[in-house]
């Protein structure tokens, strides 16, 4: 689970060139808005604002995991809980 939130906000806060990123989905967005498709941009705009909800998420449960692993090492993994 560690890897698989740290590799998404990875490539979430990666840059333009990046897939998947926020950043370039907002460079989707600009270029929809520059050419004028007014119903793509709002479906990307959509999108976007989707993703950017992701981050906050996935960030509080890479803390929730880390408090999670701090227990179980603690705890001798839960054995007799």
């Amino acid at each position: 689970m560690e890897a698989r939130i740290s590799r998404d906000l990875a490539r979430l806060n990666g840059p333009v060139t990046e897939v998947g990123s926020i950043a370039r989905l907002a460079q989707r967005v600009d270029d929809a808005k520059t050419a004028g498709h007014a119903a793509i941009e709002t479906y990307l705009q959509n999108r976007l604002t989707y993703r950017q909800s992701l981050v906050p998420t996935l960030q509080q449960r890479q803390t929730d995991l880390g408090a999670v692993n701090t227990w179980c090492a603690a705890n001798d993994n839960g054995k007799g809980q």
